[in-house]
């Protein structure tokens, strides 16, 4: 199968404190001065933070993924913290099949009561 599509949602957060995380599965978290790459001393974390990341293929319509992923009992738990800045990353790579970008007002309710920013990155390759 061609991959015409990789979608990655990524919700993020950081602070400027160390963060105690307990009975949340992260898909990765760094400490302040962490190398943000592997063998790389240059670029380093600013602050404290963790994320829970998916990665989807050849799909169509984001609010769909969306509505699967914040049924996800980790983020449900992750999207109740207090005290750190929450980034909701959309990343899109696409070579044939832009999914659709529109969101639903029940979801866009749920980011601003749980003060989570909405951020995308496209490419079409």
């Amino acid at each position: 199968m061609v991959c015409k599509n990789e979608i990655f949602i990524i919700l993020r957060a950081t602070s400027d404190k160390e963060i105690d995380i307990k009975d949340i599965n992260l898909s990765k978290i760094w400490k302040k001065g962490d190398n943000k790459l592997p063998n790389n001393n240059v670029l380093k974390h600013h602050n404290f933070g963790f994320e829970i990341s998916k990665k989807y293929y050849n799909k169509l319509d984001v609010q769909e993924l969306l509505n699967g992923f914040f049924n996800d009992r980790d983020v449900k738990i992750f999207t109740k913290l207090d005290f750190v800045h929450k980034v909701l990353l959309i990343v899109v790579y696409s070579w044939d099949m832009l999914p659709t970008l529109n969101y639903n007002s029940k979801f866009l309710k749920f980011i601003g009561e749980h003060d989570i920013k909405l951020s995308h990155d496209l490419y079409i390759l």
